[in-house]
C-alpha cells in the first residue's frame, strides 16, 4: 500500500488501521503535539516533520513489521534485531521518511516512564491516538 505524501495524513492512516487490527500503538513526538494542538496551527505550518514516531506495547513487536510492510513500509533487519526490544526502525518504500517505535519507554536525554507495566497509557480516555501531552512534550 503506497503511503501519503503529508506527514499528517499519513500518521492518521497508520493509527486508523492500528486501531482496526487491535494494535496498540500511540502517536508522540512532534507530530503528536501537532495533532494535540490545532488551535497553535501558526507555529506548525513552518515546521518539517522528518519521521512518526510511536510507542507500543513491548507485547505486539512481533506484530510490528508485517503491520508496516502492509502499510508499505520496510523495516530496518540489522537496527530491529540489535535493538528490537527497545526500538525499533522502519522506512517508507518510496524513501520519503521512517518511522520509530519505542517500545514502552522513550530514551532521550534522560528516561521517561510510559507506566510501569504500559495500562496507563492504553487507557487514556482524553486521546485515543496519541499520548497525553503532558507525558510527551519534553521529547519533542
Amino acid at each position: 500500500m503506497p503511503t501519503l505524501p503529508n506527514i499528517v495524513d499519513e500518521a492518521n492512516r497508520l493509527m486508523r488501521e492500528a486501531q482496526r487490527e487491535h494494535l496498540r500503538l500511540r502517536l508522540i513526538g512532534g507530530l503528536a503535539v501537532r495533532m494535540h494542538s490545532s488551535n497553535l496551527d501558526h507555529f506548525n505550518v513552518q515546521r518539517i516533520y522528518p519521521d512518526i514516531d510511536f510507542v507500543a506495547d513491548r507485547h505486539e513487536q512481533r506484530r510490528l513489521p508485517g503491520f508496516f510492510y502492509s502499510m508499505g513500509y520496510l523495516p530496518d533487519k540489522a537496527f530491529n534485531t540489535l535493538n528490537g526490544g527497545r526500538r525499533q526502525l522502519y522506512y517508507d518504500i518510496q524513501g520519503q521518511r521512517h518511522i520509530d517505535i519505542f517500545n514502552r519507554r522513550v530514551h532521550v536525554a534522560y528516561l521517561v516512564s510510559l507506566g510501569h507495566d504500559g495500562s496507563p497509557i492504553w487507557r487514556s480516555k482524553k486521546a485515543e491516538l496519541a499520548r497525553p501531552v503532558r507525558g510527551f512534550l519534553i521529547t519533542t
